[in-house]
């Protein structure tokens, strides 16, 4: 839960009379009017009434949400929470369609009603992680062409439309595709790492990779593929989650090829959490596997040795599929006694099939000016085999970078 954000609230002393100070707009006849409060001495809180509807609040998350207890930037608590269990309400009133309480060390505290209600409903609460109750997941039945694709913004209307409020709205747009349909694609980006990165740049700071870089560039040739390449370089023929090796792995991949030439094989997305979602209700015992028996994963060159222990399916705490991480090319198998062989390689294989499964896939072409955003916390990407030449380039974002952007972003919009 937010706490009370901007504006303040304050005091004015205005003719003789305090004005409390707030650009809520609580006079609307059409918005529900805190008309009288109550204090509740046993159970320790206060009843607020909203015309005919009453609603308890308990003393202590009052204090705990007192306005006057958050210094203005950062957002950080001047009031010791140890003390909050002890606290108690001494008077409450009605003020100005304000919820007035004061405390035991006199101190009093001014609550909007239009927050209160906000904090009640829910309404003010910030954006969940993302999860498949708040997505929209897709296969390769959904769309018929490219042009139907719903994550398609432009770049000029990204970063260099001269109004504000454009620009505001389509980084809106490209976070909130993102955090619906697992990608995004920003179309008519100029075809060099600066424009790649200014993309990227827009939707949250880089995150470095394990070489130390937040920024990459390949340039590829078909005879001359290194792994380690197709790794960074989205050329995989099988599907996968970048990072996988990794217990906290990045959450967006951003991909650009500048220039191409020679055979195109098209790259494809597959959506992990309608994979997930098909196998919970067809064969239940390997959703259960996957989600409560974690895999381990490993990448390992001359300089680093990752090791991760996972499950492919992560659940949050509503059971809803929130995460879905694999790769074939980094699973390590399994212990060569202290494990279910039976349940590890069924599950393994029925999830590979999946996977291969063309129906999932849609296509998109990595092609110069068109920048994939991916949330490799849900998406697996894959390629089929190309001939001559590409020169690419990408980086990784933090998920917790990404979700700040996003609610952020959402906020302010509003």
């Amino acid at each position: 839960m937010y706490p009370l954000l901007l504006p303040r609230l304050g005091h004015q002393i205005k003719n003789g009379t305090r004005r409390l100070l707030t650009t809520h707009d609580t006079a609307n006849p059409d918005f529900p009017q805190l008309t009288s409060v109550r204090i509740h001495t046993i159970k320790n809180s206060v009843d607020v009434f909203f015309n005919s509807k009453k609603y308890a609040l308990d003393s202590s998350w009052l204090r705990d949400n007192c306005p006057s207890q958050y210094i203005e930037n950062p957002r950080q608590k001047l009031y010791p929470l140890s003390v909050l269990p002890n606290v108690r309400v001494v008077s409450a009133r009605v003020e100005d369609n304000h919820l007035l309480v004061t405390w035991p060390d006199g101190h009093e505290s001014a609550y909007p009603s239009k927050w209160l209600l906000q904090q009640i409903h829910q309404s003010d609460q910030e954006i969940p992680s993302p999860n498949i109750e708040l997505a929209v997941v897709w296969s390769g039945l959904t769309w018929s062409k490219y042009s139907s694709f719903p994550v398609r913004v432009q770049y000029q209307d990204l970063l260099e439309d001269a109004d504000l409020a454009v620009r505001t709205k389509t980084l809106k747009n490209l976070l909130q595709n993102i955090y619906t349909y697992g990608f995004a694609l920003v179309e008519q980006v100029p075809p060099t790492p600066e424009g790649t990165r200014s993309v990227a740049e827009a939707i949250a700071p880089l995150k470095k990779n394990i070489r130390g870089n937040d920024f990459w560039e390949h340039t590829v040739e078909s005879d001359q593929i290194s792994e380690e390449v197709k790794h960074d370089t989205m050329l995989y023929t099988k599907p996968y989650t970048d990072e996988v090796y990794l217990n906290n792995p990045s959450a967006v991949q951003v991909f650009h090829c500048l220039e191409r030439h020679g055979t195109n094989g098209p790259n494809y997305l597959i959506d992990g959490w309608l994979i997930a979602n098909e196998m919970s209700q067809h064969h239940a015992d390997v959703y259960e596997y996957l989600n409560t028996h974690p895999l381990d994963f490993y990448y390992m060159d001359e300089n680093h040795l990752f090791h991760s222990h996972v499950p492919v399916i992560q659940l949050n705490s509503n059971d809803a599929i929130s995460a879905f991480w694999y790769s074939s090319y980094h699973r390590l198998p399994p212990h060569p006694i202290h494990a279910d062989h039976r349940m590890y390689y069924k599950s393994i294989q029925i999830l590979e099939q999946y996977l291969q499964d063309e129906k999932y896939r849609i296509s998109i072409e990595l092609a110069p000016g068109v920048v994939c955003v991916i949330f490799s916390w849900r998406v697996l990407v894959g390629s089929m085999p190309f001939t001559g030449y590409r020169k690419l380039t990408g980086c990784h974002i933090a998920f917790d970078d990404y979700m700040d952007r996003f609610r952020f972003m959402s906020r302010k919009s509003k």
